[in-house]
């Protein structure tokens, strides 16, 4: 089962050939198991924290498109000032 990140040659165990292998063999191909079983798991770790980021840009964003458009509703300190004179 050797697999790299960076798109490296898989090889196929099949069950039978598991058979024939020694004791070390087998150990092998769980230690690459594993690896590949973390990766995957990393994987799907970064994918659901990008969608909770997507979902939280998606809904400020739709926020912000339902504030008016036009001049700010909050006054200028200057015009604030400029009241009192």
């Amino acid at each position: 089962m050797a697999s790299s990140r960076g798109g490296g040659s898989q090889q196929v165990i099949r069950a039978g050939d598991m058979e024939k292998m020694s004791l070390d063999q087998l150990k092998a191909v769980k230690e690459q198991a594993d690896i590949e079983v973390n990766l995957l798991q990393d994987s799907l770790n970064n994918i659901r924290a990008a969608t909770g980021r997507l979902e939280n840009a998606s809904a400020a964003l739709h926020d912000l498109s339902l504030r008016p458009q036009g001049p700010s509703t909050i006054p200028s300190p200057i015009n604030h000032l400029l009241h009192f004179l």
